[in-house]
């Protein structure tokens, strides 16, 4: 199976990765889902490294923990087995218009923020 690598600090999105890395993932995520056309193109976001170094005096405002992934909205999103790496705390972010949502292994507890409670999560541990 081939595999496309996206890398947010060479992708040329609506802005900087330096300015608003989340709204640069999504964009890519946005991309993807744009080429799944029909419901067996569908697997959702599975099997990604999301990988976030950017120095904790990057981020505004100042302490927050940034957004590296944003379930915007829809039904029925699927992400799983997704790999995390970063220099700092991050957070998965489900949109309150999200529902029925899965996350299995794509996260820990703490990094999901959640503004509905229609979702499913199976924790990385």
């Amino acid at each position: 199976m081939a595999h496309t690598v996206y890398d947010v600090t060479t992708f040329k999105g609506s802005v900087s990765p330096y300015k608003d890395v989340g709204k640069v993932i999504n964009e890519i995520i946005a991309g993807i889902k744009s080429k799944q056309t029909t419901q067996s193109t569908r697997p959702g976001v599975t099997a990604n490294q999301f990988s976030f170094s950017v120095p904790a005096g990057n981020i505004t405002p100042s302490g927050a923990d940034p957004t590296l992934v944003l379930v915007a909205g829809g039904d029925r999103n699927y992400l799983a087995t997704n790999n995390i790496k970063a220099n700092l705390d991050v957070k998965i972010v489900l949109d309150s218009s999200t529902t029925k949502t899965k996350l299995l292994y794509t996260g820990t507890s703490d990094q999901l923020q959640a503004y509905t409670n229609d979702y499913a999560l199976v924790a990385t541990p």
